[in-house]
């Protein structure tokens, strides 16, 4: 599989991923995670404002996807497949899905296992062939990871005129940082390092050609955990976007509660 051992057994990567366990302590709390799910996120998910923030996300994901998913696909940090539907809808030619928490995989593979192929991997030790894939995603990753050695990694495996997209936390908004202190979800890990946008941006750049950023929920983030259904009207919705926007387009991006990076090589 793209210079990858035989992946064809999800079974058969068990005995791997216990004995690689002790090297990453985020294979045992995302296999808890995926069991037990806190009510709270449970609760925000549902949520108007959330929903909202989650569209405009995946609206600009799809721009990208639309150009560049067709070929070969990476999608790391895969877990159960929340966003396999929305990459099998391009009609690319085949899906890796990557992720180090086995019951991520067997959960998404039982879904998803007839249409695509799934690899329990440590995203440190990547063991696919130089230029293999046309367009690398991943949702919530990096910032779990020593992405100054990842990303090199990334650019070796795609393709020229290929791209990978990140979406990630930022580490500077308010809210988020609340949130994240005093409203953690199962998936919140004690060493993850969500980023400063320009500092990630720097980095990126020793790897790849062209960097772009795309910066949501400045505002809210926050919001989306605390604000009555009942108050999140039209004119309301369109207000925030309004700010956003504004934001977006100066130093306060840096504030961003989530943002999108696409990598260019």
């Amino acid at each position: 599989v793209m210079g990858c051992p035989d992946v064809s057994g999800v079974e058969r990567k068990v005995a791997w991923v216990m004995e690689h366990k002790t090297k990453n302590k985020e294979a045992s709390v995302y296999d808890k995670a995926y069991d037990e799910a806190s009510s709270l996120w449970s609760k925000v998910e549902h949520k108007k404002i959330h929903n909202i923030i989650c569209n405009d996300i995946t609206a600009k994901l799809n721009e990208y996807r639309d150009q560049y998913v067709h070929g070969r696909i990476l999608n790391i940090g895969c877990g159960t497949g929340e966003n396999i539907r929305s990459l099998l809808l391009k009609n690319p030619i085949r899906i890796m899905n990557l992720d180090i928490s086995l019951k991520g995989i067997q959960k998404a593979n039982k879904q998803w296992g007839g249409e695509c192929d799934f690899l329990i991997s440590d995203v440190h030790e990547l063991c696919f062939q130089q230029e293999c894939f046309d367009y690398i995603e991943g949702i919530s990753i990096l910032h779990h990871l020593d992405y100054k050695k990842v990303l090199p990694q990334i650019s070796t495996i795609l393709k020229k005129k290929g791209i990978a997209i990140f979406m990630e936390p930022g580490l500077l908004n308010p809210p988020a940082a609340i949130a994240r202190k005093f409203f953690p979800t199962p998936f919140h890990t004690s060493d993850e390092r969500p980023f400063i946008p320009w500092k990630l941006v720097r980095e990126c750049r020793r790897s790849f050609s062209r960097v772009q950023v795309f910066s949501f929920n400045i505002l809210t983030y926050g919001i989306s955990y605390f604000l009555p259904d009942n108050l999140v009207t039209v004119k309301f919705v369109q207000l925030l976007r309004i700010c956003e926007r504004m934001f977006e387009q100066n130093i306060l991006r840096q504030f961003t509660g989530h943002f999108l990076i696409v990598l260019h090589k």
